[in-house]
């Protein structure tokens, strides 16, 4: 999870993203042991907006940056963001259709989802 408080407010350089990217690659690395040598990460990236400020926008593109800049191959499975999730609320403003999503990890189905800490 990359919000907007940690990750783009510093700058690039100070990226919360290549850090967090780099941890969780070290991560998939070390659980996935040798599985890793026949293939690549798959991403997929859910939550950002069009919002007013452009915070949204400048957090996704942070992060689309990191994993652009990571040494490890990734494939971009799905980018769910800025106007294709964004939808008006009750009071006409720029809200998100998706704030969280899970997986089915059986059927490797993703669905909407809400967590407490992210309300």
């Amino acid at each position: 999870h990359f919000d907007n408080f940690s990750c783009w407010q510093f700058g690039d350089e100070a990226s919360a993203h290549k850090e967090g990217l780099k941890v969780m690659m070290e991560e998939i690395e070390f659980l996935s042991k040798e599985d890793l040598e026949e293939g690549h990460i798959q991403v997929s990236v859910f939550g950002g907006y069009t919002d007013e400020r452009g915070d949204a926008a400048k957090n996704s593109m942070s992060l689309l940056s990191a994993l652009h800049d990571t040494d490890r191959l990734v494939e971009i499975v799905h980018f769910c963001v800025g106007p294709f999730n964004t939808c008006k609320d009750k009071e006409g403003k720029n809200t998100a259709i998706l704030i969280g999503i899970a997986m089915d990890l059986r059927s490797q189905i993703i669905f909407p989802a809400s967590f407490p800490w992210n309300n």
